[in-house]
């Protein structure tokens, strides 16, 4: 019995490392992590434009991961697909070692992670995801693997839930309710040391992004967030995107649903503080109106409810293990887009419709036909394969230093570091991410448009401030002092104090 369970694992392993493998795929918010890497290597630092000290990424683990592999190979593309996939089935791996006990529970965990999209599609679309999945399994392994928790249990604890801030901020969500649970009942001193100390590497980031780029946040965060959209827009936008996911995705918030509801019913303290933590994070992305990548928001709190889910079957009778099998083996099979079968060029044309109707859109399919590992040829001279990828080349050759652009990742990346974007989404662009948007009824989410100043275009042409508006010059010359100007002077500590505490807020009202 042993000898076949050991097969099985071994042969399921081998599937999903395949699964994993033909998936793969790059979207453009990934060349935006990696155009900052290739600054890096080029000696700029880490920048987005190299004249600017702007935080781009939301993900500072898992860009430092990317820039290990770049400094290896010099090559974005397969960097980004190697790092991904090897974690992604890092942690898929030991999940299937360590939580499933039983044949139908293996088979079982096989089903649910293979043909939840939102899982495979994002552990292999090189963003953060699969580094989140890795570092929430090894907590809720420590977790639920212990009757009482040591200084050590403590401190790794800590230690993880500080690494996955460090990877995300947001995804402390999950983690939160455990960790607080254990300060409670372990509550002194000590303990409170402990907690600090796991979090070292995020707080040591933190200390080096406000010296560095005069933010404790990310600029995304003044982007994406700080738009004026009223909230409960806000939140019928993220409705639309839990609806979106039962459309294309039925298993994935399924799955959530069943596990939340075993947890809380019939769950112990431990099952209820991880279906609790869940709980805040569907809250968090219902409250910021979801995302326009079909999915992505709902892996880790997915992967984290499979894991729940085994762990209710394997203490329950055989027989409802293989009946949970087979009912979600069907349910994963008779989505539209099955993550068995790649997509193809009539799914990318459905994905584009799908974006500009309701601005939630499987980027998977919008970018598998250019952008995968499967669509790679050896000898090709340009890929990925995109418009915006021969633009930033044009650009390049060109010797351009100024482009106004929306879709920033390969432009910039491949436009190489003398051209400076100015976002109109405002990702990379510290001035008009603190803009109010343009227009708050005609938005889509993550994609807040601002009007470009007058004379902001001819700001970075000429090196000088053109900005035509008095306030909005005013303010741009505090802001350019803190990501432009020399890290140690007292006039930019004095900037970073009033830009971090809206002293010169007033100064912007107005400009949307």
């Amino acid at each position: 019995m042993k000898k076949t369970f050991n097969i099985l694992l071994a042969f399921v392993l081998v599937l999903i490392g395949i699964l994993f493998i033909r998936s793969a795929w790059v979207g453009d918010d990934t060349y935006i992590t990696m155009r900052v890497v290739d600054n890096f290597i080029r000696g700029y630092g880490l920048r987005w434009n190299v004249d600017e000290r702007v935080q781009v990424f939301t993900h500072p683990f898992w860009m430092f991961l990317l820039l290990a592999g770049y400094i290896i190979t010099r090559q974005a593309f397969f960097t980004i697909v190697v790092v991904s996939v090897s974690v992604a089935f890092l942690s898929a791996a030991i999940f299937i070692l360590k939580v499933p006990r039983t044949i139908p529970a293996v088979i079982l965990t096989t089903i649910l992670l293979a043909l939840s999209k939102s899982f495979v599609d994002y552990s292999v679309s090189g963003l953060e995801n699969p580094l989140t999945h890795l570092l929430l399994l090894l907590f809720l392994l420590i977790i639920f693997q212990r009757d009482n928790f040591s200084d050590r249990d403590i401190y790794l604890l800590s230690l993880l839930t500080g690494l996955a801030t460090f990877n995300r901020m947001d995804t402390i969500l999950l983690f939160l309710p455990a960790l607080v649970y254990i300060f409670w009942t372990h509550r002194s001193f000590r303990t409170f040391g402990l907690i600090v100390a796991g979090f070292l590497p995020f707080l040591l980031w933190e200390l080096f992004s406000l010296v560095y780029y005069g933010f404790l946040l990310p600029n995304t965060y003044y982007a994406k967030l700080n738009t004026g959209v009223a909230e409960l827009a806000l939140v019928k936008q993220g409705l639309l995107y839990f609806i979106n996911s039962l459309k294309w995705d039925s298993i994935t918030l399924t799955v959530i649903g069943i596990s939340l509801v075993f947890s809380f019913a019939q769950g112990k303290a431990r099952e209820k503080l991880l279906a609790s933590g869940i709980v805040l994070y569907l809250a968090y992305i219902l409250y910021i109106g979801g995302d326009f990548m079909s999915g992505r928001f709902f892996s880790a709190p997915y992967f984290a409810s499979v894991f729940l889910l085994i762990r209710i079957l394997d203490a329950r009778k055989v027989k409802y293990t293989w009946i949970a099998a087979g009912a979600f083996l069907v349910m994963g099979l008779m989505v539209p887009r099955p993550t068995v079968i790649l997509p193809n060029e009539n799914d990318m044309q459905q994905a584009i419709r799908d974006f500009e109707t309701f601005g939630i859109a499987d980027m998977k399919a919008r970018a598998f036909q250019t952008a995968s590992l499967m669509a790679w040829r050896p000898g090709v001279e340009i890929f990925p394969n995109e418009k915006v990828t021969r633009r930033g080349i044009r650009y390049h050759e060109e010797g351009k230093k100024v482009a106004v652009e929306g879709t920033i990742g390969l432009v910039g990346f491949f436009g190489g570091p003398q051209l400076h974007i100015i976002d109109g989404y405002a990702l990379g662009d510290a001035l008009l991410a603190r803009l109010p948007v343009e227009n708050v009824e005609t938005w889509r989410p993550a994609h807040f448009s601002r009007r470009l100043p007058e004379g902001y275009i001819k700001t970075f042409e000429t090196g000088q401030n053109q900005i035509a508006d008095p306030k909005l010059a005013l303010y741009y010359d505090k802001l350019r002092l803190v990501i432009s100007g020399d890290l140690w002077t007292l006039k930019r500590w004095q900037a970073i104090w009033g830009l971090n505490t809206g002293q010169y807020d007033y100064l912007i009202l107005g400009n949307g």
